[in-house]
């Protein structure tokens, strides 16, 4: 897919399902799935019109305790960048492998 390796795909398919996965969970229920590629580059983007306000989403990791709360890290563990913005309209978290 996208001239990348294999193994990592799978990596980012599993970061690319918790984002939809979160959209659904913790937003409001639906949102849009967008994927482009480029030569070596493989870019996915979720969106939604819920409001996250977590600061440094996907960067701090989870609580080795918690029962939840790895969907983001995950996510930013599987990409090669992880991007998250929320605004009046909804917010927009896009992923991308190399």
């Amino acid at each position: 897919m996208a001239g990348l390796d294999p193994d990592w795909v799978d990596d980012f398919v599993l970061a690319v399902n918790e984002l939809a996965t979160n959209s659904v969970e913790h937003g409001p229920g639906s949102g849009r799935l967008r994927v482009w590629t480029a030569p070596g580059l493989l870019t996915v983007e979720v969106s939604d019109h819920g409001r996250m306000d977590v600061p440094f989403p996907g960067v701090v990791p989870p609580s080795p305790t918690g029962q939840r709360g790895r969907g983001l890290w995950l996510a930013s563990e599987f990409s090669d960048v992880l991007e998250v913005w929320s605004d009046p309209a909804g917010t927009v978290i896009r992923a991308r492998a190399r």
